[in-house]
């Protein structure tokens, strides 16, 4: 599993039960999002999505998280790989009532 350090901007890679406790960035895709081969350069920090990556970083950091997870860099979208939830990483996200939130954005498809 790939997380994001907060503090280094630069992604970190892990492995079974050595899984770090993580933020999730849950968001709606939009134009110029960063992706797994852009995030930690200067190319990344240019595009739109980024504030969404910063924001949610210095978000972490508040919180006391040391990672995140967001799908649009964490994941390499250019490999053939399945990509699957399994029930240990979703036990291991943060009690909802315990993240504080935003009002969600509505779309429509």
């Amino acid at each position: 599993m790939r997380l994001l350090n907060v503090h280094t901007s630069q992604l970190e890679e892990f492995f079974g039960m050595n899984i770090p406790d993580y933020a999730i960035l849950s968001h709606t895709s939009n134009e110029e999002e960063v992706t797994f081969s852009e995030i930690g350069t200067q190319e990344a920090t240019r595009k739109k999505g980024f504030k969404k990556i910063d924001f949610a970083c210095k978000q972490a950091i508040k919180d006391k998280s040391t990672y995140i997870w967001i799908d649009t860099c964490c994941i390499d979208k250019t490999s053939s790989c399945l990509v699957l939830l399994s029930p240990y990483y979703m036990a291991k996200a943060p009690n909802p009532s315990s993240v504080s939130r935003k009002k969600p954005q509505s779309f429509t498809r």
